[in-house]
């Protein structure tokens, strides 16, 4: 929404982010990958690093989509079980989170739009999850 966020959710993201190949390697996650290091210590960088993750609000919402999807089939591959509890709860445990906890408030609209965003991301988790069940 034509801001860096400051709070909630997405700040601080602290992910290792440069790395010698030799040492480390990106993990075999389908989503939100990181980095496994084989050897070596790391360190932390002074400053921000800015990350843009959608170039717009309709990119951000399909990719949300697509990424919940995603986490629904890997949770059901490790034999995990959702329920109307989780469907309901996890959305609503992770607005007061972020939001308040984590102070996303403080980002004013785009914070709120972000946090409910995740929030619904949540629910079609959950909701996915218990589709797949029936």
């Amino acid at each position: 929404m034509g801001r860096y966020l400051r709070h909630g959710e997405g700040y601080p993201d602290w992910s290792l982010r440069l790395f010698d190949r030799r040492a480390a390697r990106w993990s075999a996650d389908i989503v939100h990958e990181k980095v496994i290091v084989n050897r070596g210590e790391t360190g932390t960088l002074a400053g921000d690093l800015l990350h843009e993750s959608a170039e717009s609000l309709d990119n951000y919402l399909a990719k949300q989509n697509r990424y919940s999807t995603l986490a629904a089939q890997i949770a059901l591959a490790q034999g995990k079980r959702a329920n109307i509890a989780q469907l309901l709860i996890s959305p609503a445990v992770r607005f007061i989170k972020f939001y308040f906890f984590r102070l996303g408030f403080l980002d004013g609209a785009a914070g709120l739009v972000h946090i409910l965003i995740g929030c619904i991301a949540s629910f079609a988790k959950y909701a996915k999850m218990l589709a797949a069940q029936k």
